[in-house]
């Protein structure tokens, strides 16, 4: 939903299971490339997508990077901040 979401936003005209199968399509590749959350080539099949579907290539690179920031990286960033928490503030976790 998330690649819907940002695309209607960008002003690229994509349905709802379009969007989700290129997001399915990118993560399976991602995962195929053996890379931790697979960076890089999740980013690259996103890409080719949204540019075969019609976008231009600053237009999908875009749309790519706000996708990953709000679907992989704010998790990451939430999950530190609990850790951080949970370790310096609430003082549940040790690291000794």
């Amino acid at each position: 939903m998330a690649v819907w979401l940002i695309c209607r936003d960008s002003g690229m005209l994509i349905d709802l299971p379009t969007a989700s199968g290129f997001y399915a399509v990118a993560m399976v590749a991602g995962a195929l490339s053996a890379l931790p959350a697979g960076l890089g080539g999740t980013e690259a099949v996103l890409t080719g997508l949204l540019v075969a579907q019609g976008a231009s290539a600053g237009a999908a690179l875009s749309i790519t990077v706000l996708v990953r920031l709000l679907t992989l990286w704010l998790a990451v960033v939430i999950g530190l901040l609990s850790l951080i928490y949970s370790a310096a503030i609430a003082r549940e976790i040790s690291f000794r």
